[in-house]
């Protein structure tokens, strides 16, 4: 029978799990409740309670839960039996502060698993998260490495066959360091190196099934800055093009297969100046 239950608050977490607010965002401006649990009988939601128990015991002695709820419109048989029901949206154990500390879960709404966990220390991310999505089955998508609240590492997406789909390299909570993405077999289609949240260095896109570079961009503290390279799929160069602060300025060059030049223009700060063809 077909479950008749469907969300009607802002959430909507499955089309866009990255995007999911974590403990730091308004309570408030998202329509959710925060209670701080130490025993059941704190959760005025008797229905919750079931789903709490387990984390409760869990938790040291003295320790405490930090409970974000919820609701959704459970749509019975008939009209008269509809109503708003509470589902817990997210949990995390508390220092004395009431600061985050320990394994944050998101849930991807009332009727799902847990779309995210998240590592805080005392207020802080520090360690991994994980963002899950749903294929058919539960898929991790996505890993971020946290030290101190700044992303520090690789942070890695997956497809929902398992293969990788991009790494990049952070530092300080900026990606800085190698970004390279993979299409669906798992072969490269893109490399770039990142300096401080910039693009800065050469831009490769790869062809899918040559194994050969596509176009080459040069990049400059994040613009586009010296001659760009496109290629065919035999790895015969094909366009070059002079760019200067991310402005076409200089000599254009296009080739066909056999690599004769069959046009070239002449630029200005994004203005065309001239053009020959053979």
């Amino acid at each position: 029978m077909t479950d008749r239950r469907f969300i009607i608050s802002r959430l909507a977490l499955t089309a866009c799990l990255s995007l999911l607010p974590s403990l730091t965002a308004q309570d408030e401006a998202d329509g959710l409740e925060t209670f701080v649990v130490a025993e059941l009988k704190d959760m005025p939601y008797q229905r919750l309670h079931r789903g709490l128990d387990r984390l409760l015991t869990e938790l040291p002695e003295g320790g405490r839960l930090r409970v974000q709820v919820g609701q959704y419109f459970d749509q019975g048989q008939d009209s008269s039996t509809n109503k708003m029901e509470p589902y817990i949206y997210s949990t995390v154990p508390v220092d004395e502060k009431s600061l985050p500390n320990g394994t944050e879960q998101v849930h991807d709404g009332p009727n799902h698993g847990v779309g995210r966990t998240v590592t805080w220390v005392h207020g802080k991310k520090h360690g991994p998260e994980q963002i899950r999505r749903y294929d058919g089955n539960w898929y991790i998508a996505k890993e971020i490495p946290w030290e101190n609240d700044a992303i520090v590492g690789k942070q890695r997406a997956f497809l929902p066959n398992g293969k990788r789909q991009s790494e990049t390299d952070y530092q300080s909570g900026q990606a800085d360091g190698n970004s390279i993405s993979y299409d669906a077999d798992g072969k490269l289609s893109r490399k770039c190196t990142m300096v401080k949240g910039q693009r800065h260095g050469v831009l490769t896109d790869y062809w899918p099934l040559a194994d050969q570079p596509k176009r080459a961009i040069p990049y400059k503290n994040g613009k586009v800055d010296g001659v760009a390279k496109e290629y065919f799929a035999s790895g015969k160069l094909k366009r070059e093009r002079t760019f200067r602060d991310d402005a076409l300025h200089g000599v254009e060059k296009e080739y066909d297969d056999t690599g004769k030049v069959v046009r070239t223009r002449v630029w200005k700060e994004n203005e065309l100046v001239s053009e020959q063809q053979p």
